[in-house]
């Protein structure tokens, strides 16, 4: 059952007409790869996975998608995607610089403690340095990203043609 697009649809289990998920058995280590235009994905694929953020469409998994009667099989574990884009997992393995200083667990308690004798216009200073390449970010958009809802789109749009359905219905 593909209990993550129900979910986020709120659509009735009936209208998925027996439509399952496979994942392929995946292994090494996780990494960022590509599902459909502009998709970043991080974890495992079968498809490949490239350790920096810049390679990422050299791992198109869509590509390796494919259809048995009334089983989708994605070369990935969707919901594990999912998990790994709304918890951040990705976020470890792309910082660098300022903000792998800022990550250290006794720099941040140092900051918090000596922060309210701080004055204002110097953490606003401080602010500004950290927060200065956010909206040079590929990954995620700033200020909003949209890559799980995208990721359940194309997964709708693949079942829709599993099915030949050409609308569903929503509550």
């Amino acid at each position: 059952m593909i209990s993550s697009l129900l979910d986020y649809y709120r659509i009735p289990t009936e209208s998925l007409n027996a439509i399952s998920l496979a994942a392929a058995p995946v292994s090494g280590a996780p990494g960022y790869f590509q599902f459909g235009p502009q998709n970043v994905c991080y974890g495992q694929s079968a498809s490949g996975t490239s350790p920096d953020l810049k390679d990422y469409p050299k791992h198109e998994a869509l590509k390796d998608v494919r259809t048995d009667g009334s089983v989708i099989h994605l070369p990935f574990d969707f919901n594990e995607v999912i998990q790994n884009l709304r918890l951040e997992r990705y976020w470890k393995k792309s910082v660098g610089g300022l903000d792998r200083f800022a990550s250290n667990e006794a720099i941040r308690k140092f900051y918090y403690f000596v922060r309210k004798s701080l004055p204002f216009p110097v953490r606003r200073e401080l602010q500004k340095i950290y927060f200065r390449d956010w909206k040079d970010l590929q990954f995620p958009t700033w200020p909003v990203d949209f890559t799980v809802d995208s990721l359940h789109e194309q997964l709708l749009k693949l079942k829709m043609q599993a099915t030949g359905a050409k609308k569903l219905p929503f509550i």
